[in-house]
């Protein structure tokens, strides 16, 4: 079954800065998987077949035409345009497990194995089933150029929920912040520019091995106390614990007599979107990076947890937000370019964390509460990537890392340590 739909001729849309330097990563890595977001469910029940599947999917164009664009041109003359031979047949794959294998390892596989062909929409639904007899799970993935990870969830929310979404189309150019605002971001990222740890590898492996996904799902009922007792929002709560899990992960690094550097924290970067409000279209990259230092060095579950709280201040927050706007769409490439490498080269073996929601129409017929999950990108100089998917006040950690970092597996369970060190840390935990 072949189907076109969604190929109404709309306006070409410019490829930001940013789009075309994710392009640029992609052709710098040996595998585009590593450039690639996507989101994985778990579902119940044998697998659809490939036909219905199809169907379902080229409705779905009609609602979100930003699937039916590919990237055509390069250099300043790269934008986004329709697919005028766009099938909706290229963007469904089916990939068979073999029995007991497990689901995050075959994801990372299937990714490797069926890269995105740049002449078309840079997107694909993919089944995998075969793994048990009672589930399957459906990805929808993207290049990182053709959609961040926000862009990504609203998409699965059309696809799969019903939601509509704008066609794309030009969006206003971002205000000129004053030159002293930029100054001060930048100086910012200059604050995190040393290696982050002694355990953390320069320069990620290219040519490797598949990197390792793993998953950790939060304790719901120990989010909503904590958040209860503090205030604090689920994504601030799971990166309080990921900085527990991370001091108790290498413990000689933050306890034996830590320098001034380390007493700092981790230096990392929180993915933040910079997508205005009025864009519905879902296309492009739109996302920025808010220079964060991880309190691993702190021993207090409830004072990490502050210091998290402090370093993502919304003044602070809506700082960086105009200020990278400009930056990442307006901003000559050269410069852009430039302002990304002297980022990587200052900062090797940076870890990224990045924290959203899952849209509403997303949250039925899954599994169980872990049954979503992410695969985000590894992006080139980074030791590995921690995204945070929020289901309410359930959170599903995706850990992704370079294959030359060692223990990762370890992560899961001691996120699930540090989350229960601090709900026991409230006031009033231990009163019985």
């Amino acid at each position: 079954m072949s189907r076109r739909r969604g190929t109404d001729a709309g306006e070409a849309v410019a490829a930001s800065p940013a789009d075309r330097l994710m392009l640029a990563e992609a052709r710098a890595d040996v595998h585009d998987s590593r450039v690639q977001v996507g989101v994985f469910s778990r579902m119940p029940g044998p697998a659809p077949a490939l036909d219905d599947l199809k169907a379902l999917l080229a409705d779905a164009v009609d609602r979100a035409p930003t699937l039916s664009y590919r990237i055509t041109g390069r250099g300043r003359r790269a934008r986004w345009e329709v697919d005028p031979g766009f099938d909706i047949g290229r963007h469904v794959l089916e990939c068979r497990v073999r029995p007991g294998r497990s689901v995050q390892q075959a994801v990372m596989d299937a990714l490797r194995a069926n890269p995105l062909p740049r002449e078309h929409p840079l997107w694909s639904v993919i089944v995998l089933h075969g793994y048990r007899q009672d589930e399957f799970t459906l990805c929808y993935r993207a290049h990182h150029a053709f959609q961040d990870g926000m862009a990504v969830a609203r998409t699965c929310e059309a696809v799969f929920g019903g939601a509509a979404l704008n066609r794309p189309e030009p969006l206003p150019a971002p205000e000129r912040p004053p030159a002293r605002l930029l100054l001060t971001v930048f100086r910012e990222f200059g604050r995190i520019a040393w290696r982050p740890a002694r355990w953390l590898p320069r320069a990620t492996s290219k040519d490797g091995p598949t990197p390792a996904l793993h998953t950790a799902v939060l304790d719901a009922d120990a989010v909503r106390a904590v958040a209860a007792g503090t205030g604090a929002t689920p994504a601030q709560i799971a990166l309080a614990v990921l900085a527990g899990a991370l001091r108790a992960w290498q413990p000689q690094h933050w306890t034996d007599r830590p320098d001034r550097r380390q007493r700092r924290g981790l230096p990392t970067l929180l993915s933040m979107s910079l997508r205005p409000f009025t864009d519905r279209s879902a296309l492009g990259t739109q996302a920025g990076l808010l220079p964060v230092a991880l309190p691993c060095a702190e021993p207090s579950p409830l004072r990490r947890l502050e210091q998290v709280r402090a370093h993502g201040a919304s003044a602070r927050i809506s700082l960086h937000h105009r200020a990278q706007s400009y930056i990442w769409r307006r901003l000559p490439y050269p410069l852009t370019r430039a302002f990304w490498t002297a980022s990587v080269w200052a900062s090797p073996g940076y870890l990224v964390t990045t924290s959203y929601m899952l849209p509403p129409g997303l949250r039925g017929s899954v599994v169980d509460s872990g049954a979503v999950f992410t695969v985000p990108q590894l992006m080139r100089g980074s030791a590995g990537t921690v995204q945070f998917i929020a289901q309410g006040s359930s959170v599903t950690a995706s850990l992704l890392f370079d294959p030359a970092v060692p223990g990762v597996e370890r992560l899961p369970d001691l996120m699930a340590r540090a989350l229960a060190d601090l709900r026991a840390a409230l006031p009033g935990a231990g009163a019985g």
